[in-house]
Formats: structure tokens, C-alpha cells, sequence
């Protein structure tokens, strides 16, 4: 069961925590250094109120503008000499502009800041968003162990949970959260404790396992057998999916690709239609399918909407379901070998079956991925919508204006042949068009 924690700092001025309690808050997390590595200015006071009024202490957080191992060192033991001995767990909150594109360098700040940590005896865990994780953290995961604290502000529902490659901590759902005893808005957060995340399926490696010995350096080795070490390393977090250049970093042709083709597609799905070996279903279907810009866009949403719901409903009937039920999920028969000559057998006749199941909370967070997808391209598409329509409104607008312009040149108006209007309108002279304009 989650817990409702709050994450607080000297811009919430001085709390009532007493009150806090009362609000049902389980838990706090409080900042505890400052930009010039003096203390924050309520951390003391925050401190003390929470173990007056029974509010446990979650962590502490620093709010982190380190950009070498070195600094995260000196940061870490600054935290630890401002904490004087009082055991609580650190969060290192990696997010600012400064530590974007950083890489691999990245890493090694956080394993430096968490080695002081850690040795001192304390717990430790990172603090990031969901965006910044996935684009300068996720690459790498495979070289960090701690567990993390991750931003998504969005409806604190399963479907809504970050999914990231670590042990999820905790969920800050919301940054304007209102509570009795605090001035103002405040962070708050659902706390897991150990909860772990949708693990990877990891996908068939197109590459050819290698039978050469594989040096790094110095010498640069190219191969199948090369993009086959590198698929899992970039599977497994341990190396980027794309170069300094930008390059993918498992390049090289596959079984399945055109010939000649270098672009190492993660899944070597390659496929081509010809329409001349369509059948003649088929062409009728393509006939049908719209081209037009807005249609197809049109058409799109609705197969997407179609898929959000059916997602939706799969998600509601598993968060409803008991939670000791389980779903088969694979199926492995293992049937006798046909065998040769006289002593040939049925090779149908099943020996014994093999299968596994999920369970409900598993196939929830399945689901929530393909959900993320299907969401994610829906607003790409709304997004698409919307900039056809402002364009037509500015096209529109546009042809107003002119049709003014063309009206003060000429000082000639088109007269409308409608019933409405005298019949002998005729033509109207250019002040009594243009009077007020």
C-alpha cells in the first residue's frame, strides 16, 4: 500500500506540522542543503517539527548543480556534516540544465555522490523527472543500483505510474498539492517503499552470436557478431543507443534487412508491399484508405481512441480483479521426437506442457506501456489537428485583409444578387465601405 508523503523546503516558509499530521500526511522528505552549501533555512526547524509531531522523516534531498565527480564529493560531505550524525536516507536531485548532455559523466557524478553516502552508513537514492530519466539517465542504467524518486505530474492512478528500469521508490504525482498547515502549494508524492517496475522483455537479437574473440581496444572490430555484444549492452544500460555522432551504435546488416541496407533496426523487421501481388480485396482496401492530409489524420485518431479505450477497459478489469488471481501468458509443449525408420513415432503426441503465468498488477503495467504509446501518438496527432486548423483560420483571416486592401484600391464592392439587399445597390462608393475602418 502506498504511502501519501509530502517533500518540503524553506519556500514553504515555517509549517505546522502538527496540523500536517492531522491532514493525514505519512511522510516527509525535507531539502537540506542550499545552492552555497549553507543549510536550508527551514531544514532545522522542519526537522524538529516533524519529530515533534510524529511526521516520519521519508529522506532528505539535494537539489544538485554538480557537474564533476569532484563537486558531487564535496556535496555529499557537506550533506553529511549538515545531518551531524542523524540517520535518514539522501536523495540527490539530478535535473538541472547544467547536467543534461553530460552522458556517461553523469553517471559517475552519482556514483561519486553515492560512495560518500553510502560509506557513511546512509541510504541513498536519486530524485529526477520522468523526461530527464529517459534522456540522459535510462542509457546508462545498467551502471547505477540505487533506487529512484521520480516526477510525473499527472492523475495518481496505476495507469498513469513512471516506468523505469529501477526499483520505483516513489511518485511525485503533483507540484500544487494543497495541505492544512502548509502555505501555499507543495509537492506531493505516493510512496511505494520496494516496489519494482515493469522489468524488460528483451526482444530476439537479430545479430549472429560471435565466435572470434571481441577487443574493445585498440583495435575497432565491425561484424554481426560486434552489433550482436552491442544490442545487449544497449538493452542491459550499459551502452548508449546512439553515438557521439548521433549514430546508431549497433550498425551493421542483418538477416532480414535489404541488402545493403545499414541501419540496425532494434527488432529487423523489414518488410515491403508490392501492389501488383496485392489481391483483389486488398487493392479495394487500399482504395478506400485515405490519403488526404486531414482525413488520414482524421481516421488515425479514431483507430487511436479505439485502442486507448480497449487498453482502459483491459486496465480496469485487472485493477478489479482478486489480487492472488494469475493469466496464463506462455505456453511451452514439450512433445517425443519423431524419430526414423521402424521406430518412428507421432511427433503430436504431447509428452508434458510447460506454461507460466502473470499476474494482474504484472499485466497492468504491460498494458500501461502500450498505453504510454498510444497516448503519446494521440497528441502527436491532436497536435497535427489543431495546426491545420489554426492554418485554415490565418488563410481565412488572410483573405479578408486582401479583400479590404482590394476594396480601398478600387473603391469598388462586390454587391450580393441575394433578396435580402435593394435591387438597384448598384455600386457603393469607397468612403461608405471604408467609414470607420
Amino acid at each position: 500500500m502506498s504511502k501519501k508523503v509530502i517533500d518540503v523546503s524553506s519556500y514553504q516558509g515555517v509549517i505546522n506540522w502538527a496540523k500536517v499530521k492531522a491532514s493525514g500526511v505519512q511522510g516527509a522528505i525535507l531539502k537540506v542543503i542550499r545552492k552555497d552549501l549553507n543549510p536550508d533555512k527551514q531544514f532545522e526547524n522542519n526537522w524538529k517539527g516533524c519529530e515533534k509531531a510524529g511526521v516520519p522523516i521519508v529522506g532528505v534531498y539535494n537539489y544538485s548543480y554538480a557537474t564533476t565527480v569532484d563537486k558531487a564529493r564535496v556535496d555529499a560531505k557537506k550533506v553529511l556534516s549538515i545531518l551531524a550524525g542523524r540517520k535518514v536516507k539522501v536523495w540527490l536531485d539530478v535535473e538541472d540544465t547544467c547536467q543534461k548532455g553530460l552522458g556517461m559523466k553523469l553517471i559517475r557524478i552519482i556514483q561519486a555522490y553515492q560512495e560518500v553516502i553510502e560509506a557513511a552508513g546512509l541510504e541513498f537514492g536519486v530524485y529526477t523527472g520522468l523526461s530527464f530519466y529517459n534522456s540522459y539517465i535510462k542509457p546508462w542504467s545498467g551502471y547505477l543500483t540505487c533506487r529512484f524518486w521520480i516526477a510525473r505530474y499527472r492523475n495518481p492512478v496505476v495507469a498513469n505510474q513512471p516506468i523505469i528500469k529501477h526499483t520505483l521508490e516513489g511518485w511525485q504525482f503533483s507540484s500544487k498539492e494543497r495541505v492544512t498547515g502548509i502555505s501555499g502549494n507543495v509537492d506531493m508524492n505516493l510512496w511505494y517503499g520496494d516496489i519494482m517496475s515493469t522489468p524488460e522483455v528483451p526482444q530476439e537479437n537479430p545479430y549472429d552470436p560471435p565466435d572470434r574473440l571481441l577487443k574493445l581496444k585498440p583495435i575497432r572490430m565491425r561484424g554481426n557478431d560486434v552489433g550482436w555484444v552491442q544490442y545487449h549492452l544497449i538493452r542491459l544500460g550499459f551502452l548508449s543507443a546512439k553515438n557521439s555522432k548521433g549514430k546508431r551504435n549497433a550498425a551493421g546488416s542483418h538477416k532480414g534487412a535489404p541488402t545493403g541496407n545499414k541501419n540496425a533496426e532494434k527488432d529487423g523487421a523489414y518488410s515491403a508491399v508490392f501492389f501488383d501481388m496485392l489481391s483483389a480485396d486488398e487493392k479495394e482496401f487500399v482504395k478506400k484508405a485515405p490519403v488526404g492530409s486531414r482525413e488520414a489524420l482524421e481516421h488515425e485518431m479514431q483507430i487511436l481512441k479505439f485502442r486507448e479505450h480497449k487498453i482502459l477497459t483491459k486496465i480496469s478489469e485487472y485493477e478489479n480483479a482478486p489480487q492472488d488471481a494469475l493469466y496464463i501468458s506462455s505456453v511451452l509443449d514439450m512433445r517425443k521426437p519423431g524419430g526414423r525408420s521402424g521406430k518412428k513415432q507421432d511427433g503430436l503426441n504431447q509428452e508434458i506442457g510447460m506454461y507460466s503465468k502473470d499476474s494482474a498488477f504484472a499485466r497492468v503495467l504491460k498494458l500501461q506501456e502500450a498505453l504510454y504509446k498510444v497516448q503519446g501518438r494521440i497528441a502527436k496527432v491532436a497536435d497535427s489537428l489543431r495546426m491545420m486548423e489554426e492554418f485554415g483560420v490565418k488563410i481565412k483571416l488572410e483573405r479578408e485583409r486582401l479583400e479590404i486592401l482590394r476594396v480601398r484600391a478600387t473603391g469598388m464592392v462586390d454587391a450580393p444578387d441575394g433578396e435580402d439587399g435593394p435591387d438597384d445597390l448598384g455600386e457603393i462608393e469607397l468612403e461608405d465601405v471604408t467609414e470607420g475602418l
